[in-house]
C-alpha cells in the first residue's frame, strides 16, 4: 500500500515544477527515493519474487487510475466551470503519457534495483544492506530519471531544461536516498525481521 501510494504520488506530480534558487526540477523527486527504499526492504526481507509481484500489481492499479483520469476529464461540463475543466486538462491531459513513461522507466530502474539488492545479498551473505541499498538505488534511480524525465518533458520543456532536470533530479534523489536508506536499513528492517522471525528464507526465495 505504501509503495503504491508513493508511486501514484510521484506520477501525479510529474508536471509540478519546482524552482529552488537557480535549480529547476519537479516535486516528484521528493517522493521517488522513498519508493525505492520501500522496494529495497521488500526485496531484502521477502525476496525478488515478492517485490516483482508488488511492482506489477502496483502498475496495474496505476494503469486503472491514469486511464480513468484521462477518460473522465473528457466529460462535458457547463461553461461556468471552464476554469476547473482547463486546470484538470493541464494537469491530467497527459495522463497516459505520464503512465507510459513511468512504466518504461520503472521497468528498467526499479526491477534492476530490486534484482541487484537480492543478488548482492547473496554475494556478501546478507550483510551491508545499507551499502547495497545505496548502490542499487543509485543505479536504478539514474536509469529511471533519464527515461521518465525525457519522455514526460519532451515537447514540454527545452532540451537544456530536460538535461538540467535530469541532473538535478538525480542528485537530489540520491541525497534523499541516503536518508531513506538509513531509516530503512537501521530502523525499519530490524523491526520487520524481528516481527517475521528473521530473513533466513530469503536466499532461496528467488
Amino acid at each position: 500500500m505504501l509503495y503504491l501510494s508513493f508511486l501514484l504520488t510521484s506520477m501525479i506530480l510529474s508536471y509540478r515544477f519546482v524552482t529552488i534558487g537557480p535549480i529547476l526540477t519537479v516535486s516528484s523527486i521528493f517522493v521517488i527515493p522513498f519508493s525505492y527504499s520501500i522496494s529495497d526492504i521488500i526485496a531484502e526481507v521477502y525476496g525478488y519474487k515478492v517485490i516483482k509481484s508488488v511492482i506489477f500489481n502496483s502498475f496495474i492499479s496505476a494503469a486503472c487510475v491514469f486511464f480513468l483520469l484521462w477518460l473522465l476529464i473528457k466529460l462535458p461540463a457547463q461553461q461556468k466551470y471552464d476554469s476547473y475543466v482547463m486546470s484538470y486538462n493541464v494537469v491530467f491531459g497527459n495522463a497516459l503519457r505520464v503512465f507510459a513513461s513511468n512504466f518504461i522507466a520503472m521497468f528498467f530502474g526499479v526491477l534492476l534495483n530490486s534484482y541487484l539488492i537480492v543478488r548482492l545479498k547473496l554475494l556478501v551473505d546478507g550483510r551491508l544492506f545499507f551499502v547495497r541499498s545505496l548502490f542499487s538505488s543509485a543505479i536504478g534511480e539514474f536509469l529511471f530519471t533519464c527515461v521518465v524525465v525525457f519522455f514526460v518533458q519532451y515537447g514540454v520543456s527545452s532540451s537544456s531544461d530536460i538535461l538540467e532536470m535530469i541532473c538535478i533530479s538525480f542528485a537530489m534523489k540520491l541525497s534523499f536516498t541516503v536518508i531513506s536508506s538509513f531509516i530503512v536499513a537501521f530502523i525499519v528492517k530490524p523491526i520487520i525481521e524481528k516481527a517475521d522471525g528473521g530473513d533466513e528464507s530469503i536466499i532461496v526465495n528467488e
